[in-house]
């Protein structure tokens, strides 16, 4: 899902004011995040009652879904500035056709965005060929696609990681990805064997785009304990398909561990917020006491005035 996510964040950086199709909208709750930034999102999907199910959940007066086919796009020519196609491309036969149907009902300096599996990376990762898939495509064949229509085409990948990641505070710098071990470690621009195609096409210049890492501190946080816990990602995996052996030696037992982790972090928390509140304390008994001498000080001089000193 958190793929998904971030590809409608990457596409809320673009559709700002502007009117927006969402093609093969599914459930609609994509549309729904492009219509908190759009001036208006129509959400199409081939599946009637999925899309009557988003009409019911999602109502925003610049929000609509429609139902409708990606070969046959039930709208008018040059009705929208942007079009968002993810995860569509793999479930037609007819690529070009669905591509002129895109430029179609885009304005002349219109925008897609675009995403499809990327087919090697795609088919390694499962164990049978998915049958809702008609046709794949390798990365450069999905670029090859682009550019037979679009002038402008900027391809990029997507995938998910468990890692480790360094950005700039600046963006005047070049991005790579990095694998290896101590022994040797090797860089290549972009996103190394990237399981998702992804593009942004146009006739005319291309916008200045964010690209980047969609944060989930959570969950990310609590893979890396899980495996700080268990050692390696094997002794996670024996451990989720063997529970009884959890806690009896042969695999250990992550529970008390990350208790104890918890506890830990907790009791740091709380030393730090006590040694926070120690030096308050301490700078508002300096100040109370300075108050009451240069109090004690006025009073003494206002008893020798009524006294007549």
């Amino acid at each position: 899902m958190i793929e998904h996510l971030h590809r409608y964040a990457l596409a809320c950086g673009i559709v700002k004011t502007k009117r927006v199709l969402d093609i093969a909208c599914g459930e609609g709750f994509g549309s729904r995040l492009l219509a908190s930034s759009a001036s208006l999102v129509l959400g199409i999907d081939n599946n009637g009652e999925i899309i009557e199910q988003a009409r019911e959940q999602y109502r925003c007066d610049n929000l609509s879904f429609r139902h409708g086919f990606a070969e046959a796009i039930p709208c008018c020519d040059q009705s929208f500035d942007v079009v968002i196609s993810f995860d569509t491309l793999e479930h037609l036969s007819e690529h070009e056709r669905f591509v002129a149907e895109v430029k179609r009902v885009l304005v002349p300096q219109g925008l897609l965005l675009i995403s499809t599996p990327n087919k090697s990376e795609y088919d390694a990762s499962i164990s049978m060929p998915n049958p809702f898939h008609r046709r794949e495509l390798e990365h450069d064949e999905f670029t090859a696609l682009l550019q037979n229509h679009f002038k402008h085409v900027l391809p990029a990948k997507q995938r998910l990681v468990a890692g480790s990641w360094i950005a700039p505070d600046t963006v005047r710098t070049a991005t790579a990805t990095w694998d290896g071990s101590f022994d040797s470690v090797t860089a290549q621009p972009g996103v190394n064997r990237g399981m998702y195609s992804i593009a942004v096409c146009s006739d005319h210049k291309i916008p200045p785009m964010t690209f980047g890492v969609f944060d989930n501190f959570v969950e990310s946080s609590a893979i890396w304990e899980l495996l700080d816990c268990y050692g390696s990602v094997a002794d996670l995996l024996q451990a989720v398909k063997s529970p009884s052996q959890i806690g009896n030696g042969s695999v250990p037992d992550s529970r008390p561990s990350m208790r104890i982790r918890q506890l830990e972090l907790d009791l740091q928390l709380a030393m730090s917020q006590r040694d926070q509140l120690g030096e308050l304390v301490r700078t508002l008994l300096d100040e109370l006491s300075k108050h009451r001498a240069v109090n004690t000080i006025l009073r003494t001089r206002a008893l020798a005035h009524e006294n007549g000193g």
